[in-house]
């Protein structure tokens, strides 16, 4: 019985981004679910009111920014975290390479998850989910 026990827990928490990268960090403050259709990819779907539930919220009209973590930062740094959310055909995608921070936010509640120097992901809003995959 305790076997099948740490069994579940084991297959539970590999379906969790590892903690120490950018979606583990995003999962911390948005719980996330390894997606079933791509690989590598953990999401949470907002139907059922999560922007209400997470922000308070009564739509799921989200934005995503991205900022320089320095204050002093060079305009060519200002200008790549300006250029790296895009729009999609179905909602939008922030490449994200670190240092940077980025910002989720819905009405007046936002998250903010700070990427390391060097370290890759990508969030993206597709219809009515938030997808976070950590790049390499």
């Amino acid at each position: 019985m305790l076997s099948l026990f740490l069994l579940a827990v084991a297959a539970a928490q590999s379906t969790l981004p590892p903690a120490d990268s950018f979606c583990g960090r995003l999962h911390e403050q948005l719980p996330l679910r390894l997606s079933r259709t791509a690989p590598d990819t953990w999401e949470r779907d907002t139907t059922g009111g999560l922007a209400g539930l997470l922000f308070g919220a009564s739509d799921r009209t989200f934005v995503m920014q991205m900022h320089t973590v320095d204050e002093f930062a060079t305009i060519d740094e200002v200008q790549r975290l300006a250029a790296a959310c895009t729009a999609e055909r179905k909602g939008a995608i922030c490449r994200i390479e670190g240092p940077a921070a980025f910002t989720l936010q819905a009405q007046n509640k936002s998250l903010r998850i700070v990427a390391s120097l060097g370290e890759k992901a990508s969030v993206r809003i597709v219809n009515v989910t938030i997808q976070c995959r950590n790049d390499i």
